[in-house]
Parts: structure tokens; C-alpha cells; sequence
């Protein structure tokens, strides 16, 4: 017959830690976890490592924005925009630039400039004044009357434009007109038969302002081969496939668009999504649906818009929308957003100007204050704290994802090395893991804990201990292998309640598992 036993006071127990989570500064930070970090990453999950190092791509002065085009680094450099750092245009105001792809055109704002794909820059916007003759004239080869403006000298318009006349002595030909012909020499332009009144066969104007304009946009973005904008509480779209057009409304299907959204408060970013241009408001998001002026409509959604000063935070990462709310950081696709940064805690984020690769996002902002990169891992939903970069753009060229830092440099923090790089000396990383205070109440005598690390050629690392919340110590260092190698790492704590380990180090490290036996006394 099998007798009871007692349980054995003090019997050991086993401390296994082999899968590690990411960023969790919420004050409830488990074991597994790491409540503050410098440099690490989610790509080598679950075990914990620091992010690859960088390439550097060299720098800009005076930065105004950056973004990738035509295959060269754009940018908005001391006055100047360059490709690559050959100059192309000269005469940007010092300021924030904005800047949209769309149909091979680069659109940059505020200056309102349309860059082709050879890097020949043109304005969105056009006007003339001076004096015009208003006569009969021509089109399509036939006798027309009453629609010929002519002037001596060429003028910087082409067919198709919609242009804004003023000045004409009748005040019922001070209107909007599309051009329909344009003379070879540029000097004449002609509209349909009696677009004007005219008394005789021709008259003299002294003084005709010719115009095409565009609205004062504040953001923008590029959907189904029209350019979108938005300004207060009003959204826009230029002609179908012609940015320089948004005045164009003759009832066609390639019409100029405008709309107001009739709800408070100002648009504070816009972008596409899932093929839809969508717009956001501080507690709203606006998408429009169709297929042509007509057809568009408006549908809101009341919800968790971006917050003001944000809208660099908008971008998708593993097919969801990322940005920065007055909740916090959310995740969107298409309903209502949730909120995907309960690891930071309280801490309130401001000034986000994000990125992504496909499957991270990355996002510089300020936490209370204190600006960092971070990273959110779409492949296990883990943030990771990278470094204290101030980034000023972050976007796509070729297959790599481009930082360009509040300083000017142009550093590649994901994907494929971009030619001509140089690469950035080892990363120097730590991560603080949680505090381990195991069920029961009592005290807690520590065996060894040991540590399984993979260290890369040329890595180190340091492993620090704190028991009962005291100050870290440096327990046990590897120092810098030149053939790498797979190390077991041992120590051994003094008996306490609580305690937590710090790991630091440079070059690639891998922890792959902590464990060690405890035993409970009184």
C-alpha cells in the first residue's frame, strides 16, 4: 500500500525562460519581456536579439523632406532640390516639403512643382497679364467666333487647361474657360465657338489676367491616377491624370472634384487605402467612393481619427494601417481602429513621422517628451525600442526603407543594401528584462542561472543582476570572440525576493534561453 508524503519544505522548483517578447513599459512587465531596451529587435523572436546594423547613405544639409523617385533619393536640401545630390531645381522655400508620386510625376509642396520622371521640373500653377485681342478665329480648321485670345508673346498654357479670366472690359467674359487649342507658337489660344461676347470681329484688352490655379493643400496623396488633397474642412482631386487641373468641371468623368465634409474640426492627414482615398480628422475618417466625379460618394465614420501634427504616422505595414491617434498608436483596416501601443503605458506619444517595410512599422515620436525610434512587428505584434533617432521622413527606395534623420543623414534601417552604402560599426544594444518574483511570498534561495547565448565573430556581451530592486551589478562578461561561438553563461545570485536581469552588449548576440533551479525557504 502507497502511503502520503509530506511535501519537503524548501523542495526546488525550475525557472525556464526560453521565448522572449518584446517592449513592455506598462510597470507590469513580466520575466519575459523587456521594460526598457536600446537596439533590439523582433527578428530573430523568440529568442532575443539586437537589430542588424544600418547602412549609411550619406547626408543633406538644411533638410527639408526626402523621398525615393525615378529610382534616385529626392530631397529638399538648403533651398535646392536634388536627386541623389544633383541638383534640379533651385528656389524651395526653407521649410517642410511634401511630396507625392503620381502617374511617374513627383508633385512637392508648398511651391506646387510637377517633377517628370528625367527630372524636368514644371508649375502646377500658371498666369499671365498683360494685354490680349479677343476675335473670331478657328477650331478644329473650321471658322469659329468669338473664341481667340491672342497675346504677343507665349503664353504658359496648354490644352486642356482650365483657366480663370479677369480684367475683360465686358464683364461677361471674366469667367472660366478650358482651352481646347493651342497655336504653335504658343501666343494664341482657342475655346469653344462664342465662349465670349465679342462686339466686331475682334477688340483690345489692356490689361487680362490669365490664371490656373490649385487649392492651398495641406496634405495629399495619389488614388486612381488623380491627385488628392485636403485643406480645413475641404477635400480635393485634380482632373483625371492631370495634376495641374483642379478647376476643370464640364460634367465629364475626368472632371476636377471638391467636396466639404460639413463635420468639425480640420482634415489632419489623408492617404490611400486599400484603393480608396481616405481622410482623416482628429475624430473622424472620411473615404470616398466611386468611380467618377458623379459618382463619388463621401461616407464617414465617427471614430479615432489622426491627431493633429501626426499625419507623418500614417503607413501600412502587413496590410493594416498604422497611426497615431489621441488613443494612442492604432491599427485600421477598415473599421474601427484599435489600439495597438498599450506597451508604453501611460506615456503620451506626440510628433510621430513613420514608415514601413512591408511587414514593420517604424515610427519615430516622442514619449513624454523623449524622442525614439521604435518598431512594431507585425509578425508578433511585439514593440521594440531601437535608438534615439529623430527621424524627419522614412520611406521606401527600391527595396530598401530610407531614415532621413531631423540632422540630414540618409540611413537605411530595413531591407536590401542600397549601392554605394557604407555600413555602420557594430550595434551596441541592452535590454532589461522584467522582474522574475516567483508565486510564493517567502524568500527565494537562486541556484546557478544559467544563460544559453550565441555570439556572432567579433560580439560581447555583459549580463548585470538586481535583486530586490537595488542597483545593477555586473555579474559575468564574454568578451569579443574573432570565430563567434555558442556560450553558456553562468551565475549566481544572492538569495532574495525579486530580480531582474540587464544584458548588454556589441555585434550580434542571441539569448536563446535563461533557466535555474530555486528553492522557497522562510
Amino acid at each position: 500500500m502507497k502511503l502520503p508524503t509530506l511535501p519537503v519544505q524548501g523542495a526546488p522548483g525550475r525557472l525556464m525562460l526560453d521565448g522572449f517578447g518584446g517592449l513592455d513599459m506598462s510597470g507590469s512587465c513580466s520575466e519575459r519581456r523587456m521594460s526598457a531596451a536600446t537596439n533590439m529587435s523582433g527578428d530573430h523572436a523568440p529568442m532575443l536579439a539586437p537589430r542588424a546594423r544600418r547602412g549609411l547613405l550619406g547626408s543633406v544639409t538644411s533638410q527639408g523632406g526626402a523621398t525615393s523617385f525615378a529610382g534616385k533619393i529626392v530631397a529638399a536640401s538648403g533651398g535646392t532640390l536634388t536627386a541623389d545630390g544633383e541638383t534640379v531645381y533651385t528656389g524651395l522655400e526653407q521649410c517642410a516639403h511634401t511630396f507625392c508620386e503620381m502617374s511617374g510625376r513627383l508633385v512637392v509642396l508648398p511651391e506646387k512643382l510637377c517633377v517628370s520622371s528625367e527630372f524636368e521640373v514644371s508649375p502646377l500653377e500658371a498666369e499671365y497679364i498683360g494685354p490680349l485681342t479677343l476675335s473670331d478665329g478657328t477650331y478644329a480648321g473650321e471658322s469659329a467666333k468669338a473664341n481667340t485670345l491672342t497675346a504677343s508673346v507665349a503664353l504658359p498654357f496648354k490644352v486642356g487647361d482650365a483657366i480663370t479670366i479677369t480684367g475683360m472690359t465686358n464683364p461677361g467674359n471674366n469667367r472660366s474657360a478650358v482651352v481646347r487649342e493651342v497655336s504653335e507658337d504658343a501666343k494664341t489660344l482657342r475655346f469653344y465657338e462664342n465662349t465670349f461676347t465679342l462686339e466686331g470681329s475682334s477688340q483690345s484688352e489692356s490689361a487680362v489676367t490669365l490664371s490656373r490655379s490649385m487649392p492651398e493643400l495641406d496634405f495629399i496623396c495619389a488614388c486612381e491616377n488623380r491627385l488628392w488633397g485636403c485643406s480645413g474642412d475641404t477635400i480635393y482631386a485634380c482632373a483625371l491624370g492631370d495634376p495641374f487641373n483642379w478647376n476643370r468641371f464640364e460634367g465629364l468623368s475626368t472632371d476636377s472634384y471638391a467636396v466639404q465634409s460639413g463635420s468639425a474640426g480640420e482634415f489632419t492627414a489623408c492617404t490611400t487605402y486599400m484603393g480608396y482615398p481616405t481622410f482623416f480628422k482628429r475624430d473622424a475618417i472620411y473615404k470616398v467612393y466611386g468611380s467618377s466625379p458623379s459618382k463619388y460618394q463621401l461616407m464617414a465614420s465617427f471614430t479615432l481619427g489622426v491627431e493633429p501634427g501626426s499625419a507623418a504616422s500614417l503607413a501600412v505595414a502587413g496590410e493594416t494601417l498604422y497611426y497615431l491617434s489621441r488613443a494612442g498608436f492604432v491599427a485600421y483596416t477598415g473599421g474601427e481602429p484599435s489600439r495597438v501601443s498599450d506597451s508604453f503605458g501611460t506615456a503620451r506619444a506626440s510628433g510621430a513621422v513613420a514608415g514601413s517595410d512591408g511587414v514593420k512599422y517604424y515610427v519615430s515620436c516622442a514619449l513624454d517628451g523623449q524622442r525614439s525610434l521604435y518598431v512594431l512587428d507585425t509578425r508578433n505584434g511585439e514593440w521594440y525600442r531601437e535608438d534615439s533617432s529623430d527621424a524627419a521622413a522614412l520611406f521606401m527606395h527600391g527595396g530598401a526603407l530610407v531614415m532621413l534623420t531631423a540632422a540630414g543623414g540618409l540611413v537605411r534601417v530595413s531591407g536590401a543594401p542600397v549601392e554605394g552604402e557604407s555600413t555602420e560599426e557594430p550595434v551596441t544594444w541592452e535590454a532589461t528584462l522584467g522582474e522574475c518574483t516567483l508565486a510564493d511570498t517567502g524568500f527565494k534561495r537562486l541556484g546557478a542561472v544559467e544563460l544559453r547565448l550565441s555570439l556572432a565573430p567579433g560580439a560581447s556581451v555583459s549580463v548585470a543582476l538586481s535583486c530586490d530592486g537595488g542597483e545593477f551589478e555586473t555579474v559575468q562578461s564574454v568578451a569579443a570572440s574573432p570565430s563567434g561561438a555558442l556560450r553558456k553563461l553562468r551565475i549566481v545570485p544572492r538569495r532574495c525576493d525579486r530580480w531582474q536581469l540587464r544584458l548588454s552588449g556589441a555585434g550580434e548576440v542571441k539569448v536563446g534561453r535563461i533557466a535555474s533551479r530555486v528553492t522557497a525557504s522562510q
